[in-house]
Parts: C-alpha cells; structure tokens; sequence
C-alpha cells in the first residue's frame, strides 16, 4: 500500500508541471481514478472489517482516509475538468488537494 501511495504523490507532483501535464494528462487522470478506486476499496474495507464502523470514520485516520479521496468523487459530481463542460472558476483538481 505504502507504494501505490507513492505513485500517487509522484502521479499528482508530475501532473503539476504544465509540459507533462499536456503531454500526459490523460494518463494521469486514468491514473489518479485508479489510485481512489483502490484506496476506496481500502477504506470501505477498513470501515467493513472494525466492529465499531463509527468509531473508526470519527478517528483522526479515518478523517484524513476520507480527505484524501473525496476530491477526485467531488470533481467527478462539478465536473471541474471536463473538457466538454465549460470550466469553473475556483475549483480545480490542483485546488482541492
């Protein structure tokens, strides 16, 4: 788990650069749904397999579990980078991590 963390760091720092971002944004997103759909599963499972699901969503963890997966879910909802939508001022994936 600690690499697919990794790459999505290092996925999210090369996203960044404007040449890469042109040259492989495509990838880069299929790659960022990849990551949230695994660390979805995690922490559905996490939330699944502790006898007191509550406990664990409240936790300090559990918070930053959600935190990290809830950008990619809410720029899917606004679509803020769909390229046949027009785009929308002040929310951006960049803006949300």
């Amino acid at each position: 788990m600690l690499l697919i963390v990794l790459a999505s760091v290092l996925t999210a720092m090369l996203e960044s650069v404007p040449h890469y971002r042109e040259e492989y944004g495509e990838i880069f997103h299929l790659m960022e749904w990849g990551f949230t759909l695994v660390f979805t599963f995690e922490y559905i499972l996490r939330v699944i397999a502790i006898g007191e699901p509550w406990r664990y969503m409240g936790s300090f963890f559990g918070v930053i579990d959600l935190i990290s997966i809830l950008p990619t879910y809410i720029e899917f909802v606004v679509h803020a980078d769909c390229k046949c939508c027009p785009p929308r001022r002040g929310l951006s994936r960049s803006s949300l991590r």
